[in-house]
């Protein structure tokens, strides 16, 4: 079974962002990809879920205890409570085959940055797909490079996460993928 996770917001937020989730999740579960995920009842994230589940592939939740209501109420192939949002991410990235970083909030940014440093720490071969939907990142983006050129970031770390801009351009990418 390969997974992947999906990391995005469980805010409410503009359609056009749930939208992208359901085109992204249709994508992955088009492609034989089971789901590995925070579960929520909104947001991105929840539009994820309910993808994956509509297309017929396993959903694996993992939430933190204080989120644990949310899987209890889920009917899911799977799932872990970990005891903190830091145990929580190192369980997804040890489930997950392929992280795809939609557009989100801190908790997003938080998963992002903490799945790279244990990508570069502990060299585990792990492929990380930043998608900068319509810019979204562009503003981080330019803090690595400038993080970089002040000698902060390696090159090599930079190339730990690939960058995709477009719909297509992802398409592509997910298609030319080992699984």
């Amino acid at each position: 079974m390969v997974q992947v996770y999906l990391a995005c917001s469980k805010e409410e937020t503009k359609m056009q962002y749930k939208e992208l989730a359901s085109i992204v999740a249709t994508k992955l579960s088009s492609l034989g990809f089971n789901l590995v995920s925070k579960v929520f009842d909104s947001g991105m994230v929840f539009k994820s879920i309910m993808t994956f589940k509509y297309e017929g592939k396993a959903v694996i939740g993992v939430n933190d205890v204080n989120d644990a209501e949310y899987i209890d109420d889920s009917e899911l192939y799977d799932s872990i409570v970990t005891k903190n949002t830091f145990e929580r991410t190192k369980e997804i990235l040890r489930m997950s085959d392929l992280i795809i970083i939609l557009p989100g909030g801190i908790g997003t940014l938080a998963e992002l940055f903490s799945i790279i440093e244990e990508i570069r720490t502990k060299k585990i071969n792990k492929k990380v797909i930043l998608f900068n939907y319509k810019n979204y990142f562009s503003d981080i983006l330019k803090f690595i490079i400038k993080a970089h050129d002040e000698g902060f970031i390696s090159e090599a770390d930079i190339k730990l996460i690939s960058i995709v801009n477009e719909i297509d351009t992802l398409n592509d990418y997910l298609e030319r993928m080992e699984r």
